[in-house]
Order: structure tokens, then C-alpha cells, then sequence
């Protein structure tokens, strides 16, 4: 097998390539909203206009996001894609945003919703697009949605989920 990935997870990699190689400015703070950081207010960086056919998405199956960072953060620094969906990232409460941050993306997580090694997603958007957590369309635990206006100021929607294994989703349900 000839794989030109680093070690670790193999990523794939979803939608148009043109952001190859094209580096993404830091901003303060993670631009998570979720965390009662709404909007940066005041910001004056320009937001961008975009039709959803011309954003780049990355997806990866990380089994444990936290040992293989840096891994995620090469390929980021090489594709800079517009989203970043991650499954079974295995973070917890014991694991603070700023362990997971990627400069220049706002950060969603949804971790297992109980005590229980694995599952977990998180969704990254460029900060640039000013994403906004969105409620989710359904109590499935492990999903987190955020949505942006794009150009003609409608609400684009992205999400991530995994199924949880039927313990899991019993013990939320019941």
C-alpha cells in the first residue's frame, strides 16, 4: 500500500482543493460560540460571502483526536479547508478547547454523553464565516450543528454525528 499520509488516522478529504496551500490568518480567541462567546463583536475582519459548492471539506475518523493534534494541524496547515468534521475524537471534560483548537476555526464539540471511553465529534468552521452552534434537528447524542449565512444571506447548515453504541443511546433516552 503506497499511503502518502503521515502516520496515524487516514483522512479524507471532501470538495474542491483550490485552498491547497493558501495559509489562514490567526485571529484571538477560538470563535467557539457555544461557549457564550458569541459573534466576535467589533471584529474587523471582512466576512466572506459563499456558495455552498465552493467550500472545502475535510473529514476524518480520529480515535483519539488528542495524541494525533498534530498530525491534524499538518494537514490542516496544508489543505486549509473551509470545514473540518471529526468522529470519535475521544475528548471529555477533562479535555479543555484550547487542547483542540485549530488557528484560525471556530471549534463545536458534542462529547459521549456518558461515562465511557470514545465517541465524540467536533465540528471546525473558518473563523472567517462567522458559524453560529445551531440546535440540534434531533436528540441523537453525539451530533453538533452549527450553521452561516451564505451569500444570498440564507442559513447554510453543516453538522457531524456518530452513532453511539445502543448503551449509550438507551442510557440518554431513558
Amino acid at each position: 500500500m503506497s499511503d502518502s499520509y503521515p502516520p496515524g488516522p487516514n483522512p479524507k478529504v471532501k470538495g474542491s482543493q483550490k485552498a491547497a496551500g493558501r495559509r489562514v490568518e490567526a485571529k484571538e480567541g477560538t470563535g467557539r460560540t457555544g461557549s457564550g462567546d458569541i459573534q466576535r463583536q467589533g471584529s474587523e475582519e471582512k466576512r466572506i460571502t459563499v456558495q455552498s459548492g465552493e467550500l472545502s471539506r475535510f473529514y476524518i475518523n480520529a480515535r483519539n483526536l488528542i495524541s494525533k493534534i498534530d498530525n491534524l494541524e499538518a494537514w490542516v496547515s496544508d489543505l486549509a479547508p473551509d470545514i473540518i468534521g471529526v468522529t470519535e475524537s475521544w475528548a471529555n471534560c477533562d479535555i479543555r478547547d484550547s487542547e483542540l483548537a485549530l488557528k484560525g476555526y471556530g471549534l463545536f464539540r458534542k462529547d459521549r454523553p456518558v461515562d465511557r471511553a470514545g465517541g465524540g465529534v467536533l465540528l471546525y468552521v473558518k473563523s472567517r464565516l462567522h458559524a453560529v452552534e445551531a440546535t440540534p434537528f434531533s436528540s441523537f447524542p453525539e451530533q453538533v450543528w452549527c450553521y452561516f449565512l451564505d451569500d444570498n444571506n440564507v442559513k447554510c447548515y453543516i453538522g457531524v454525528c456518530v452513532e453511539c453504541p445502543g448503551r449509550c443511546w438507551r442510557s440518554v433516552c431513558s
